[in-house]
């Protein structure tokens, strides 16, 4: 899908609060639906794994496919209307060799950590789109 989730929003709170409410149909209880609730539905909604029936895990999976809609249609409004007004991109050259040098004057803090990690993946094959100046220290250590 090519998301970038650097905060791992979608996965945080996206899945697992989906899981959550689907929870709630599949593991509630009749004394705990009783206590939160005063309706006269108990024998109806509660978790299917206490012998309920589908009501509330099909409430719980409307709830969640309708705030999922909502989600999306108010995102792509916000971020249409933010891109049109703003922009969403940097330059190209920037993107190449990094926003934080561009937008702050320098690297950012674990950007060691980042090439130090993909000097490991390029000196195992993994990553051969950059060499991130390994040649360079190979042909330093070789004359040295």
């Amino acid at each position: 899908l090519h998301i970038d989730d650097v905060s791992h929003a979608i996965s945080m709170h996206g899945f697992a609060g989906g899981f959550g409410m689907l929870a709630a149909g599949l593991f509630s209880t009749k004394e705990a639906y009783q206590a939160a609730y005063a309706y006269n539905r108990v024998d109806a909604c509660h978790g299917i794994f206490y012998n309920g029936g589908i009501a509330q895990l099909a409430a719980q999976a409307m709830t969640m496919a309708f705030i999922f809609g909502w989600t999306v249609v108010a995102t792509l409004i916000l971020m249409g209307a933010a891109h049109i007004m703003f922009g969403s991109r940097y330059p190209s050259q920037w993107e190449q060799k990094g926003v934080d040098y561009h937008k702050f004057g320098g690297e950012c803090q674990y950007s060691h950590v980042a090439v130090q990690h993909d000097k490991n993946r390029w000196a195992h094959g993994i990553l051969s789109d950059t060499d991130y100046g390994v040649k360079e220290q190979e042909g330093e250590e070789a004359a040295s």
